[in-house]
C-alpha cells in the first residue's frame, strides 16, 4: 500500500462541526470524491480548518494544518462518494503552511497546492517529506506520531490476518461489561484510548492505559465483597476500575493461570451489586468452514464435552439454592444464569468500539437444541451456525436483560458462585471477571446508570 496522505480541508459550518467532533469524540466522519481523492483503506490525514472563529484572529494563517490523523474507509454515500472516518486525531497547533512549505525541496513545494478547495491526495515522496517537514515545525505531532504510526500497523496487520485469538474474545468480554454497565456512550469513552496491540500475545485488559491498569502487585482487592475473590487472588494478572455518571464502579479483572497462548477459552462473569446477581458467559468460536460459513463444531473441539458438564453441574448448584418465595429483588424472567455466546472472533483495531459478532443461548436451550434433530449437519455431526442456531439474543437484547436485572442469579445463589469461579480457573480457561459497586459519593443513589432521575424521585422533571 502506498503511503500517500489524504488532505482533507472544511470551511465554515462543516469545519465548526468537524472541530466539535474532534473535541467529544476524538474522531469524525467525513465524505469524500472517489475520484480526486482515490482513498485507500486505511490512510494518514491531514485536516485544515477555517471556521467563523479562526477568521476573526489578525495573525490567522490563510492556511493551516490543525489535525493529522487516521483513516478507515467506508461505505458508498452517493454516485462516486464515500464515507471517511477519521480517528487517532492529533493536534498540531494550527500550523501554517507557509511555514511548512519552507522545509520542502522545491521539487515537493511545487506539488501542494494551497489552495482552500477539495479534499485531495498527494503522491507518496511529496506525502514523505510534507509530513516530514510538517513534525519538524510541530512539537506535539513529533510527539503523536508514534501513536499514529502504530495505528497503521495495527491495521495493517488485521487486514493481512483477520482471525482474531483468545485475546479478541477476552476483547469481548470487557466490552460486554462495559456496554452493560454503562451504555454505549460509556462503552464508546473507555475504548476511545484503546492502545494499539503490539503483537498477537496481548492481553487486552492492559491495552486500556489510559485507565491505570493495575497488575498483580498493585491490585488490592480488601474493599470488594465478591465470592471466590480469596482463590483468585494468584492468578490475577490485571484489573481496570471505571465509573459511570452515579459514582457507581465497575472492576473488571482478568484471572488466568497459564500464559495466554496456552489459554483454553474465555469465561465472563458479570456480578451486580444493584439486584445481587452474577451472570455467566462461556465463548464459542464460529470459525469460518470449508463453505465460508462461520461455524462451530462442538465434536471437533476437545475441550467440549468438559466444559459443558461443568456449566451443567453449576446450573444443578444454582437450582438447589433457588428461592422458595422470590422477593421484588430476585425476581427474574426466567432461571437461566449460564449463557454460550457463539462469536466471531475477528481481530478489531484499537479504533472500533465494537463487540464481536455473534449470538447468546441460555444454558438449558442449548442442551435442547443439541439433542435434537435441527443440531446435526448433513454427516450427522453436532454444529450451530447463523443459519441452524435456535431463538438467540443478540448483544443488544442480552446486555439490556443483565442490565435490567431481569437474568441472572438471585441473591440466594450468589454463594455458590466461588464454587464456578474455582473451577473455571482449574479448566485453564482465562475467566473475566466484572463486578459493580455502589457509590460512595451518592448515598441517595436517585439516577439509574446512564445518570438519569427515576420519575418518582424527580418531582420537579429534571429526568
Amino acid at each position: 500500500m502506498k503511503n500517500e496522505l489524504i488532505w482533507l480541508r472544511f470551511r465554515g459550518g462543516d469545519a465548526e462541526s468537524i472541530k466539535q467532533a474532534i473535541e467529544d469524540r476524538g474522531e469524525f466522519t467525513a465524505v469524500v470524491s472517489v475520484a480526486d481523492v482515490a482513498p485507500q483503506t486505511n490512510q494518514i490525514c491531514l485536516v485544515s480548518l477555517q471556521d467563523d472563529e479562526s477568521r476573526l484572529g489578525d495573525d490567522t494563517p490563510d492556511l493551516s494544518i490543525d489535525f493529522v490523523g487516521v483513516s478507515q474507509l467506508g461505505k458508498w454515500i452517493a454516485t462516486g462518494k464515500k464515507q471517511l472516518k477519521v480517528s487517532g486525531v492529533v493536534e498540531t497547533g494550527r500550523i501554517d503552511v507557509e511555514d511548512v512549505l519552507e522545509r520542502l525541496d522545491g521539487r515537493f513545494r511545487n506539488r501542494v497546492d494551497t489552495n482552500f478547495g477539495e479534499a485531495t491526495r498527494l503522491p507518496e515522496k511529496t506525502s514523505e517529506a510534507l509530513l516530514g517537514a510538517l513534525q519538524g515545525v510541530s512539537q506535539s505531532l513529533r510527539a503523536g506520531m508514534p501513536g499514529i504510526q502504530s495505528l497503521m500497523a495495527e491495521l495493517a496487520s488485521i487486514r493481512s490476518q483477520a482471525e482474531g485469538g483468545i485475546a479478541d474474545i477476552e476483547r469481548d468480554a470487557v466490552v460486554t461489561s462495559l456496554e452493560i454497565f454503562g451504555g454505549l456512550r460509556l462503552r464508546k469513552e473507555i475504548l476511545r484510548g484503546t492502545t494499539p496491540a503490539q503483537q498477537a500475545a496481548t492481553s487486552f485488559l492492559n491495552r486500556l492505559s489510559h485507565y491505570n491498569v493495575r497488575e498483580d502487585s498493585q491490585i488490592n482487592l480488601d474493599a470488594m465483597s465478591f465470592p471466590g475473590f480469596n482463590f483468585i487472588k494468584p492468578y490475577i494478572t490485571s484489573r481496570v476500575d471505571v465509573s459511570n455518571d452515579t459514582g457507581e464502579t465497575l472492576s473488571i479483572i482478568n484471572c488466568n493461570r497459564q500464559p495466554l497462548e496456552h489459554t483454553l477459552g474465555v469465561d465472563l462473569i458479570y456480578f451486580s451489586h444493584v439486584h445481587e446477581s452474577f451472570v455467566m458467559v462461556q465463548y464459542k468460536r464460529l470459525s469460518a468452514s470449508g463453505n465460508g460459513k462461520p461455524t462451530y463444531y462442538p465434536n471437533s473441539d476437545k475441550n467440549y464435552a468438559g466444559e459443558v458438564e461443568r456449566m451443567n453441574a453449576a446450573a444443578a448448584m444454582l437450582r438447589d439454592l433457588e428461592d422458595t418465595e422470590p422477593s421484588v429483588a430476585s425476581y427474574r424472567l426466567g432461571k437461566e444464569t449460564l449463557f454460550l455466546k457463539f462469536c466471531e472472533a475477528k481481530q478489531k483495531s484499537s479504533l472500533d468500539n465494537s463487540m464481536a459478532s455473534g449470538f447468546y443461548i441460555p444454558l438449558g436451550l442449548w442442551n435442547a437444541f443439541a439433542a435434537s434433530p435441527a443440531s446435526k449437519g448433513p454427516k450427522g455431526g453436532l454444529r450451530i451456525d447463523w443459519e441452524s442456531k435456535p431463538r438467540s439474543l443478540n448483544n443488544t437484547e442480552f446486555c439490556n436483560m443483565v442490565r435490567s436485572g431481569w437474568f441472572g442469579s438471585s441473591s440466594a445463589q450468589t454463594d455458590c458462585l466461588k464454587e464456578i469461579v474455582r473451577q473455571t480457573i482449574e479448566a485453564d480457561r482465562m475467566l473475566v471477571l466484572a463486578a459493580t459497586s455502589r457509590s460512595q459519593d451518592r448515598p441517595d443513589q436517585l439516577r439509574d446508570p446512564f445518570g438519569r432521575y427515576t420519575e418518582e424521585d424527580d418531582p420537579l422533571g429534571w429526568r
